[in-house]
């Protein structure tokens, strides 16, 4: 398998196969819809000027600090240690030295089959997107949401992480290069969901520094105190004081 671990689904969700695309979804909803407009989005004001909900600067709206969806706004949450992938889930995937990428076509709809080191594999159909009420790239591009909002430039931050896959008569692109592969686009539009269940393999510490400071206090990034750091990024108070990033893989 994955050299994390991580498996993935073999349709999107809503299809019932391989090569349907399934629910057109804006990030952090849960139903379909035919209008993929700010207008209907459900964590705005109408606008993408405030967002009441996953807001990391105050001039989108009130701070909450959440970055990764929550699992009851998550489609793929459907049971333990299951949803969206996260950007490293996906990054797995696109690296060439795990994953080969072939083009193939099932039932007239084109995609990407996608094999790991076992020799088994997924297909991810070209389904395109929808905003508002237009589906583009239909049978040329496949688009999947991520689990994460996009926060590196504060004029994005309306935006969520994705994953552009795409496709022509010849061959398949997930070169950034060709507006393909890892990117992020505004959260209101209509991407396609590959679940994943998520690795739980063992838990491992990273970027803490090799010295006497002892953690005595964690917290999450949205700032609650926990009794022990959950996986994914945790703030940890230590013993002299100093403030640490804890990662739980």
């Amino acid at each position: 398998g994955l050299p994390s671990g991580t498996l993935w689904a073999n349709m999107n969700v809503g299809a019932s196969s391989e090569e349907e695309g399934g629910l057109f979804l804006s990030w952090g909803e849960t139903e379909a819809k035919t209008d993929y407009s700010w207008a209907t989005y459900k964590w705005c004001d109408g606008t993408q000027s405030i967002m009441t909900k996953y807001v990391v600067d105050e001039q989108y709206g009130q701070v909450d600090g959440k970055t990764v969806l929550d699992p009851e706004d998550d489609a793929a949450a459907t049971g333990e240690n299951i949803g969206s992938p996260t950007i490293e889930e996906f990054n797995e995937l696109l690296d060439k030295n795990n994953c080969t990428w072939t083009l193939e076509t099932i039932n007239d709809r084109k995609g990407a089959r996608i094999t790991g080191p076992n020799g088994n594999s997924i297909f991810l159909p070209a389904c395109g997107f929808m905003t508002g009420t237009r589906l583009s790239t239909n049978n040329t591009a496949g688009c999947f949401w991520t689990n994460t909002l996009t926060t590196t430039q504060a004029r994005y931050y309306y935006n969520a992480h994705v994953v552009r896959v795409g496709i022509s008569r010849t061959g398949i692109s997930i070169d950034a290069r060709d507006h393909n592969g890892a990117g992020f686009v505004p959260r209101n539009y209509g991407y396609n969901i590959r679940p994943v269940k998520h690795s739980t393999g063992s838990s491992g510490i990273d970027n803490i520094a090799d010295d006497n400071t002892t953690p005595v206090k964690y917290y999450s990034i949205t700032g609650v105190e926990t009794a022990t750091p959950s996986k994914g990024l945790n703030i940890a108070i230590c013993s002299d004081g100093s403030i640490r990033k804890i990662i739980v893989k």
